[in-house]
């Protein structure tokens, strides 16, 4: 996980308050939002796999799904696809199934603004859609791309996640031990003389950071 500027980083909590507010209103954020939206429930999911983070990651898994779709189809972006074996697609080659697709949003200029999906964990439409594309056109993908013909405009597939109150649940109680241990740390820092300790001690804190935002208040 590469170090986060300060302007990236977007709690936990208020990430999952841009999901349920666009999963209700199929609204599209702002891109540089949606993007720090998907930067912190990926740094989260990172967290609990890491065992430094306890979620319910099939809950987390669909939110940044439901996050990546609205990311690819509202946005246009440069389109990598891997294969199994971890090599690159050369455009309108056919998509295998077991497939990882990564979108470099246009408008962002970080090297590190790509997001990652299994073609197979994209909503169907979405795979539907964007197949034609790569087969069409090729590495690169327009929101006209994803016009619904019922809609007439975009329409983003609808991605209803269950279990709003387990979720909800584990922001508030999350940021609450978040907060808590940011401060020991704080404090180890502040007191150390140990340049290595300090590094380390740092290091924790971004990492706290990076998933529950700017904790010094």
């Amino acid at each position: 996980m590469g170090k986060l500027d300060r302007r990236e980083k977007l709690a936990l909590d208020e990430a999952y308050k841009l999901f349920r507010s666009i999963s209700k209103d199929q609204s599209v954020p702002e891109l540089f939002q949606l993007v720090r939206c998907l930067k912190t429930v990926g740094n989260a999911l990172d967290g609990a796999a890491e065992g430094r983070l306890k979620l319910t990651v099939r809950l987390w898994r669909r939110i940044y799904g439901a996050l990546f779709d609205k990311l690819l189809t509202a946005y246009s972006a440069h389109l990598v696809i891997y294969d199994a074996d971890g090599g690159v697609l050369k455009p309108k080659q056919p998509i295998p199934a077991e497939a990882i697709l990564e979108i470099h949003p246009q408008g962002l200029r970080r090297a590190d603004d790509k997001f990652k999906m299994a073609i197979e964990d994209l909503h169907p439409e979405t795979c539907q859609l964007l197949t034609k594309v790569w087969t069409d056109r090729g590495n690169f993908s327009r929101r006209d791309d994803f016009v619904s013909s019922e809609c007439g405009d975009y329409c983003a597939p609808k991605h209803f996640v269950i279990g709003d109150e387990i979720l909800q649940a584990e922001s508030k109680i999350g940021k609450e031990r978040a907060y808590t241990r940011w401060w020991d740390l704080y404090w180890q820092a502040y007191c150390t003389q140990d340049k290595e300790e300090k590094r380390l001690i740092t290091k924790q804190m971004e990492s706290i950071e990076a998933v529950w935002g700017d904790l010094y208040y």
